[in-house]
């Protein structure tokens, strides 16, 4: 990581959804094709994650941005996509938080739209 983005604050919100069950393909498909990108487009956005865990089939985002203000004025547009992978991905109930980040070492971008489907 380069010096000054290291001392750059960095603020997330999180989003866990529990579901019955792995997510259709196609919800996948509107999840990372039409959600994700307009929360992509907001000012202050600087990435996120979307993870399913293989054994409860909960799905657990992360999406991080440049200020708290950022982060709070994209409040409305954020929550809109989540609860729209929300419904998509038949969930049953949601929790959300807002942090402070410590540390963050990301990973290269990826896209698995198969979901544990090996």
């Amino acid at each position: 990581m380069d010096q000054e983005r290291q001392q750059q604050p960095l603020f997330a919100r999180t989003w866990r959804a529990r579901v019955d069950d792995v997510p259709e393909r196609e919800a996948m498909h509107v999840i990372l094709d039409v959600l994700l990108p307009e929360v992509a487009s907001l000012p202050g956005y600087r990435g996120a994650t979307l993870l399913m865990d293989r054994s409860s089939s909960e799905l657990t985002a992360t999406v991080f941005w440049a200020s708290l203000e950022e982060l709070e004025a994209s409040k409305v547009r954020e929550t809109n996509a989540a609860t729209g992978a929300f419904v998509i991905a038949s969930g049953n109930q949601m929790v959300t938080g807002v942090h402070d980040v410590v540390f963050v070492d990301p990973a290269p971008a990826m896209q698995n739209r198969g979901l544990g489907n090996e």
